[in-house]
Formats: structure tokens, C-alpha cells, sequence
């Protein structure tokens, strides 16, 4: 019940927070207007298998699919997963409507080292969008490839972070899996330890639209002054101790790859900034 209780807090946390960020905004965080339709294989959090996963949907275009119990040939016709070389070999599965997402969920896991097409057609939905096929190509590695995927860089890149910095980017060299950052990105203090309840561990997808960009956030509740979560544990950072930020090998990629190292970025804790941190400081 705390672990529940805690989550509840921190989820609410950031969206206000986001709220507030996009509040002079003409779209509310609710809707969203449609962008370049992708594809990329994912890891299924529940199942830890891969499955295809599209964005750039709007959100009427998501409520529309969500409200409407479609038939799999006109599901087909809007997005469909087949094996690349063939003809009308089309992957058996489910198609699962996200909250910014349509996941293509396959009846069978996809064998690795093929290669798959996804093919959307934005004019079979619903409310038709203007705009031609969309066609990406996906593939697991075959078992036994190397990793080709690390982590590029870190923003911000000082050495000295402010004890209420808020959230810092983790770039990538190639697209990753869209998992959550959870279990990869720890925080570790000057004894090497893990900081406990760190970073925010919510279901709100972070990354970029092409999975190189992942945005990681420091439980706003520890950071605001005055609340539960930052009386009872005060800020994840105290000004003058050294901390790191290490990410493991084990964050797959968007081929199903562990990352070619570990990342790790070592930095000192200073002093409160009001002001907002520059991203490439």
C-alpha cells in the first residue's frame, strides 16, 4: 500500500509539474496534434517480449481507435506487421491502443535475425489523414550479435549539478527499445551506493520520437520544498557530496541489444539554482 501510495504521489507530481510547464500552451496535456507516424520494436513490460510499437498519433485519433472495436482486416488495413520478402505473409497478433501509442502485440515471438516490415496507411483510419504509406523496417538480431548502441552523451555535461536539478537527458547512438529508464539509470552516491527513490519511477513515456532521447526525472516531490516526500526524505542530492549517474549495459536497444557499456557520469551536488539549468551546461 505505501509503494502504491508513493507512485500515486510522484505520478501526480510530475504531470502537475508538466501541467505547469504547458500551461501558456494552446494544447492542453490531454490532446495532441498527430506527427510522422514511426515503428520501432519495443520490449512489453509486462510480457518482456518485443512487440511494434507506432507513434505520432493524435490523441483524437487514439480516442477514436480506443472507442471503436475494430475488426482485425480493418485493423489490418491501418497497420500491418509481415515478414520482409514475402508476400501477404501477415504476423499474427493483437493490436493494443496506448495512451500515445498502438502496440502491434504478436500472437508468436518474432523470430530472430528476420527482418519485418510495418506498413501504416494513416488513410485508413477513422477519420482518414491525408498522406502516403508509411513503411519501416525492423529486425531482431539474430542471438550472438554484437551490441552497436551506448550512450553518447549526458545534459547536462558539468561536473557540478544544482541539489534540485529537476531531470537530464540520456542520449543515445541509435534508437532504443522504449522501455522505462527504471532498473537501467541509478543514482550512486560518493560510497558507491544506490540513492533510494531517486529518479521517478511512473508509466509516462519519455523518449523522443525516434527512441534516442530519453528524459529522466528526479522525484519532483523530494525536490519541492514542503511536501510529503521531500519532509520525509529530503532531496536526493545534498550540496557538496559527489554523486554518479550510471546506466547499465542491460537497457536493451531497439534490435533487443544490451548497450555496447556501462555509462557513467560523475558530478558534484552544489547549491540550489531558481533558475532554469541550461541543457548543455
Amino acid at each position: 500500500m505505501r509503494v502504491f501510495v508513493r507512485r500515486s504521489l510522484q505520478r501526480l507530481c510530475l504531470l502537475t509539474w508538466l501541467a505547469a510547464a504547458t500551461a501558456c500552451s494552446a494544447t492542453s496535456t490531454s490532446e495532441w496534434p498527430g506527427g510522422p507516424l514511426s515503428a520501432a520494436l519495443v520490449v512489453d513490460t509486462e510480457t518482456q517480449q518485443p512487440v511494434v510499437c507506432v507513434t505520432g498519433w493524435s490523441s483524437d485519433e487514439l480516442n477514436s481507435l480506443r472507442a471503436r472495436d475494430l475488426p482485425a482486416a480493418v485493423w489490418n488495413q491501418l497497420l500491418q506487421v509481415s515478414v520482409a520478402g514475402t508476400t501477404g505473409i501477415t504476423i499474427a497478433g493483437r493490436h493494443r491502443v496506448n495512451a500515445d501509442s498502438v502496440d502491434v502485440v504478436p500472437r508468436f515471438t518474432l523470430a530472430r535475425g528476420r527482418e519485418y516490415v510495418v506498413r501504416i496507411n494513416p488513410s485508413a483510419l477513422p477519420a482518414p489523414r491525408p498522406g502516403s504509406i508509411v513503411e519501416t523496417r525492423v529486425m531482431l538480431p539474430a542471438l550472438g550479435a554484437a551490441p552497436t548502441v551506448s550512450v553518447t552523451v549526458i545534459y547536462p555535461s558539468s561536473t557540478v549539478w544544482p541539489d534540485n536539478i529537476l531531470r537530464f537527458y540520456l542520449h543515445f547512438s541509435a534508437p532504443m527499445s522504449g522501455t522505462a529508464a527504471v532498473g537501467h539509470v541509478r543514482l550512486v552516491d560518493d560510497t558507491g551506493q544506490e540513492v533510494r527513490d531517486a529518479l521517478l519511477d511512473v508509466d509516462v513515456d519519455l523518449w523522443n520520437r525516434d527512441y534516442t532521447r530519453r528524459t529522466v526525472f528526479f522525484d519532483p516531490g523530494r525536490v519541492k520544498r514542503g511536501i510529503r516526500p521531500n519532509l520525509e526524505l529530503g532531496r536526493a542530492l545534498v550540496a557538496g557530496r559527489k554523486y554518479a549517474i550510471v546506466v547499465s549495459p542491460s537497457w536493451r536497444d531497439g534490435r533487443g541489444q544490451e548497450l555496447i557499456r556501462k555509462f557513467r557520469h560523475e558530478f558534484t551536488a552544489g547549491p540550489p539554482v531558481e533558475r532554469p539549468v541550461e541543457p548543455a551546461a
